[in-house]
């Protein structure tokens, strides 16, 4: 079975509370590049370009990679026992983990920031990770792009595999 993996936790952030906080101290808006953003963004991604605007004014929206620290993500994984070990040795993040109802089966809730997260699948997707890993951090990929987080791999591009998984390759 290949590891499957959902987002159990994510950032609760208080924009208003922020941007009030900021306007009364700041010279300048901090939420001017969030307002105009032609898209939807996710808190987080909000939050981050918030910061980024707070050092810089002209800070357009996005994901700067120096930022990713200030938010956390907890993700739960359901895998073979074997394989999930090697994903939270991988991860190297603090960690959960249970057995299930199932026979060699482990859960387990790892949490760490999105920078940790963002290095985590990339050593998790090498070409040298055995492709049931790979396969379980392609998922945790999967699961960050589809909440509007794929953009903390920018720079990286999908490699396809024979084995149907891909590897993060920097460009």
């Amino acid at each position: 079975m290949i590891p499957r993996s959902v987002l159990v936790t994510q950032p609760s952030v208080s924009l208003t509370n922020l941007v009030g906080a900021c306007s009364q101290v700041l010279t300048h808006n901090v939420s001017d590049a969030v307002d105009a953003s032609y898209r939807k963004l996710t808190d987080a991604e909000k939050f981050v370009s918030i910061l980024d605007a707070m050092r810089n004014p002209d800070a357009s929206v996005g994901l700067p990679a120096d930022l990713l620290r200030h938010i956390q993500f907890s993700v739960l994984t359901l895998a073979y026992s074997f394989d999930l070990m090697a994903m939270v040795e991988i991860c190297s993040m603090p960690f959960v983990t249970a057995e299930t109802k199932h026979a060699d089966m482990t859960v387990a809730v790892m949490s760490g920031t999105l920078d940790d997260w963002r290095v985590a699948v990339i050593a998790g997707t090498q070409e040298s990770v055995p492709m049931e890993i790979r396969a379980g951090f392609n998922g945790i990929h999967s699961v960050f792009v589809a909440a509007g987080l794929g953009d903390i791999w920018t720079g990286y591009d999908n490699k396809r595999l024979d084995d149907d998984t891909f590897l993060l390759e920097r460009r």
